[in-house]
């Protein structure tokens, strides 16, 4: 599957101080250090596409294991016990695979309604790349690296949407993850007009919501009007039944007002929630 994020190794170490003091050479004969790993496979595949799509640390990683294992290198002083005795040396992509995995855990954690297009091209597009990257070929992507080295600091960096995040505020931006001080208020709409005669589900939403009006007059002359965070009016509808659809997919994602007057008030004022 294209979809699929192929991750390949390179060497982060090429020494380690192992559980009895002493220095182990890590070392691979022609794959110096923060090189690609020799166990680290080409690409492309089969169908052509670039793999592995990216690089992280996987020559040699310090992580956890077992406490039986550990007690059991610490007993025969195995050369994998790194010198703090909790942890062990490994190699593979099935380290730098994980590392890919977890950073993306963490972008997911800051934009979570990301889809995999959104997921692949951050990760893609914030690589790192250096001497190393073109040593087997002068571009990017390449067979050996693709588009290059993980950068955890970039990828969360792209994530971050700057906005109001004040629930209160007429520009609320669900989507921000920062303040910037943009937020803004108009005390002339008051949270107390609410009759709360319609109700509009779902909230937030894609845009298309459904609302249901409790004591519908088809005698009555009464509308929905629809503000943007600006004051502007956007459209207004006539309620000729007791439910309906207010449909926001044409407008960008944010916060919007619909007014349910009559010909005399404002009867009910509610803020719905584009996604």
């Amino acid at each position: 599957s294209e979809k699929v994020i192929s991750v390949g190794s390179y060497q982060n170490r090429n020494y380690h101080i192992r559980y009895g003091g002493d220095t182990i050479s890590l070392f691979t004969t022609g794959f110096p250090k923060y090189g690609i790993s020799h166990f680290s496979s080409l690409g492309p595949s089969r169908k052509g596409y670039t793999k592995p799509d990216i690089t992280a640390p996987g020559g040699q990683v310090l992580s956890a294991y077992s406490l039986s294992s550990i007690q059991y290198f610490r007993s025969i002083n195995d050369f994998k016990l790194n010198e703090d005795g909790w942890h062990v040396t490994s190699r593979g992509t099935s380290m730098s695979a994980p590392m890919v995995a977890g950073a993306l855990a963490l972008y997911l954690e800051c934009k979570p309604y990301a889809s995999w297009t959104d997921i692949r091209s951050a990760l893609l597009n914030g690589t790192r790349l250096d001497p190393n990257v073109f040593a087997q070929a002068p571009f990017s992507p390449n067979d050996h690296w693709g588009f290059g080295k993980l950068d955890v600091k970039q990828l969360l960096q792209s994530c971050i949407v700057y906005g109001c995040t004040d629930t209160s505020a007429l520009n609320f931006n669900p989507f921000a993850t920062i303040s910037d001080s943009s937020c803004q208020y108009v005390s002339s709409i008051k949270e107390s007009i609410n009759d709360g005669l319609i109700t509009f589900s779902p909230n937030p939403s894609n845009g298309i919501v459904q609302f249901q009006y409790s004591s519908f007059d088809p005698l009555s002359n009464q509308f929905l009007r629809c503000y943007d965070v600006w004051g502007r009016l956007l459209f207004e509808q006539i309620l000729m039944h007791s439910s309906g659809v207010i449909d926001l997919s044409a407008y960008p994602s944010g916060m919007y007002f619909i007014h349910h007057t009559d010909t005399d008030r404002i009867k009910q004022v509610t803020k719905l929630i584009k996604y």
